[in-house]
């Protein structure tokens, strides 16, 4: 069966209207995630628009503001990892990189595609068929996307035995010993994944922190310090993105 590349005009941050990849034939593997109102204003919060890797839904860990305990509530599997079918997670990536790499479509730049959204990105690192060794191949010969994997764990091993780091860009959310041990059951300390952000990015790959969400708990400033001053004696973050306590209200009543 023949796949589809959807494209539609989305404005960017600086006002400036182009033409994106909107979704790869139904969108159950591939889509734009646009939820989330434009800024209008200098000060606004900003939750820039993104293209959704969805291979597989739910995360080992239970922390206690993530919105996938209230988004997977329904499914019989509810927060477990459940991994997607692979060669339909291969047929919507070929479709999408032949697309763009045709010489009449391409896009204006480099583009993520966020495998983080809906499971933690390592989550199958452990499995006899780890997903990066999957994954990350599919993005190697080519100049139009990038592959970001957003993580809570440390364990990278298999990363630092592929060739991934020219495609593939890896983001540790963190936050203060304080925080993660009170509400981010069964992750791994911010320590060990500060180290595992330093050996990934000593082997050359891109590497980011996500300091997600900060919590105003007491002593925060003092908290949050010390885990900036761990962060920059540790690894040297390409970025840092801030997030806010933000949830649905289903998440609100089942964390």
């Amino acid at each position: 069966m023949s796949l589809t590349v959807f494209e539609k005009e989305y404005t960017n941050l600086l006002g400036e209207d182009e033409p994106k990849t909107e979704r790869v034939s139904d969108g159950s593997i591939i889509k734009r995630f646009d939820l989330t109102p434009f800024p209008q204003d200098p000060d606004d919060i900003v939750c820039p628009h993104f293209l959704e890797l969805k291979w597989a839904t739910g995360c080992n860990y239970q922390c206690a503001w993530c919105y996938l305990q209230g988004t997977c509530r329904m499914l019989p599997y509810r927060t477990k990892l459940h991994e997607k079918d692979r060669s339909k997670v291969r047929r919507h990536m070929e479709t999408l990189l032949s697309h763009n790499g045709s010489s009449t479509n391409s896009t204006n730049g480099t583009e993520l595609l966020n495998s983080g959204e809906l499971a933690d990105s390592l989550a199958a690192e452990h499995s006899p068929e780890p997903f990066s060794r999957f994954i990350v191949p599919l993005f190697e010969g080519q100049e139009h996307f990038k592959l970001l994997m957003l993580t809570k764990s440390d364990y990278v091993d298999n990363l630092l035995n592929i060739k991934g780091q020219e495609s593939t860009i890896v983001s540790f959310s963190v936050n203060p010993p304080y925080v993660s041990e009170r509400w981010e059951k069964g992750a791994p300390l911010p320590e060990s994944r500060l180290a595992a952000a330093a050996r990934l990015a000593a082997a050359g790959y891109e590497v980011r922190l996500r300091i997600d969400p900060i919590v105003p708990v007491a002593r925060w400033k003092q908290r949050y310090r010390g885990l900036l001053q761990r962060i920059f004696d540790t690894v040297r973050p390409k970025r840092i993105t801030l997030g806010s306590l933000r949830g649905l209200q289903s998440t609100i009543n089942n964390c």
